[in-house]
């Protein structure tokens, strides 16, 4: 048979996922591997016990997510609480402070590959906007910015540091996190990205990660005081869960901690049975293509040998259809740096570009690569996102090198180019799934060089800042042109 019928046949397919996806809240997608019954099976309570206690599987996949989103293991935290001196210190201490984040920042990042808070967090952003969860889930997300914060602003007091004007420690907080985000996406693809392997000019070993928390604390903030309340956002108002967690019984509350143990195990399994695949592609199969196609499955299974084969083919097709849209994104952005005539601003405008695309789409389409983050340990699932971190990070490189060109910059000693694109890639990543769990969380009309950008653009701006140097063309061996 040849490819087109395969193609016609993806594309099929394809449309059933994206009506699957927008016919379901977002719970249900992410939590729908996850039954009652086998939650009774594990406490050695009936069933019927639990659905009186919930009524429906809905309602109880509704409690789980949020639930399991609560956890406030932020990455955020560790950073803005790692040790320093219990009294004040000079601002020369600064750099030492930087020096020691980086074990606290590697400890932290490997925890988060396992927690079901990211997990669920990351997964939520690959469907739709859910208003049943979604501004709960925003709630959660926006409680554990207040209190690192809170710890990034006493940090900052006593190292005799503060943000750069107009930027506020709350900005610093989210940009923060916005890396943090895109790391551990990354890193739960390929752990090898998290690997301390960058020498600096301290003799320091630092992972990809911690040079970029470094580069963001050294650009965006100054020496100077920072008043008692500078910056940090106050505290919610609303708190959804804690509403709902008041009248949860005590098997409902250990019905959800078995759920959350049960989405765990489910998200470490390697085995390749098709159940991860099928659970995100919301249980699209041969047999149902093949009706809506109007042919026999027998025919269907001429093209592919399996169920799992069609799956994987599948994710490609789908994730093709929205990596098709990214790049034509990033070409946009490219095309509007080089009509820029300033050269501070190339970076701020190229990425601003990619923000307004982003605004303009509410709700967010589906994110297959986001949905499929509670699943990466399936080999077929690892596979396929290995190799879109690959073709991610070869385009990111293209455009740095455009960019770094007209800059006329070269990595510092100790950083190469597929660095700085690795990091601009956790920073797409993380920056657009934060955006889909708070719209709120980065500002997007920030005065900054003459024009007024995101603070996600200014971040940016701070790692070419902080990670480059004027090139000298004697020294070609680490050009980045």
């Amino acid at each position: 048979m040849s490819g087109s019928t395969k193609d016609q046949y993806l594309a099929v397919a394809a449309s059933m996922v994206r009506r699957h996806v927008a016919g379901e809240p977002a719970h249900v997608h992410l939590m729908g591997h996850i039954r009652l019954a086998e939650v009774a099976q594990r406490l050695g309570v009936t069933r019927a016990s639990l659905y009186r206690a919930w009524g429906s599987q809905q309602d109880f996949w509704h409690d789980l997510v949020l639930v399991a989103a609560s956890s406030q293991n932020s990455l955020v935290d560790k950073i803005t609480a790692a040790p320093t001196a219990e009294s004040p210190t000079p601002a020369s201490d600064f750099d030492g402070l930087l020096r020691g984040l980086a074990p606290e920042i590697d400890a932290g990042t490997r925890r988060l590959l396992t927690d079901p808070a990211h997990l669920v967090r990351v997964g939520l952003a690959g469907y739709p906007a859910d208003p049943t969860v979604g501004e709960a889930a925003a709630q959660i997300e926006r409680r554990g910015r207040v209190a690192a914060a809170s710890r990034l602003a006493g940090l900052l007091r006593r190292v005799g540091r503060r943000p750069v004007s107009p930027l506020v420690v709350d900005d610093l907080v989210v940009v923060m996190a916005v890396f943090v985000d895109g790391a551990v996406i990354y890193g739960r693809t390929d752990p090898s990205m998290l690997d301390a392997r960058l020498m600096l000019a301290d003799d320091t070993r630092w992972t990809l990660l911690g040079v970029g928390i470094r580069a963001l604390l050294a650009e965006l903030t100054e020496p100077g005081t920072l008043p008692e309340r500078g910056g940090e956002p106050g505290e919610a108002t609303v708190d959804s869960l804690a509403e709902l967690s008041q009248e949860w019984t005590d098997l409902q509350r250990s019905a959800l901690a078995a759920g959350i143990d049960l989405f765990v195990e489910h998200a470490a399994s390697p085995e390749p049975g098709g159940d991860h695949l099928a659970t995100v592609l919301g249980h699209v199969n041969l047999a149902r293509v093949a009706r809506a196609a109007g042919v026999t499955r027998r025919h269907m299974y001429h093209l592919w040998p399996g169920q799992r084969e069609f799956l994987v083919d599948l994710v490609d097709r789908v994730a093709a259809e929205e990596g098709a849209d990214y790049r034509r994104r990033l070409d946009s952005s490219v095309s509007r740096a080089l009509s820029i005539g300033d050269p501070r601003r190339l970076v701020l405008e190229a990425v601003d570009v990619i923000n307004a695309y982003r605004r303009s789409e509410q709700p967010p389409p589906p994110g297959i690569g986001f949905a499929l983050q509670p699943h990466v340990r399936d080999p077929g699932v690892r596979d396929w996102s290995r190799a879109r971190v690959a073709r991610g990070i070869a385009t990111h490189r293209t455009r740095a090198e455009v960019l770094s060109e007209m800059l006329s910059v070269r990595p510092i000693d100790g950083v190469e180019i597929e660095d700085i694109a690795a990091l601009t890639l956790f920073g797409a990543a993380g920056s657009e799934r934060l955006h889909r769990g708070d719209p709120t969380a980065i500002r997007y009309d920030v005065p900054w060089r003459g024009g007024h950008y995101s603070t996600y653009a200014i971040a940016n701006q701070a790692l070419i800042d902080h990670l480059t140097v004027p090139d000298r063309p004697s020294q070609t061996s680490n050009s980045m042109s």
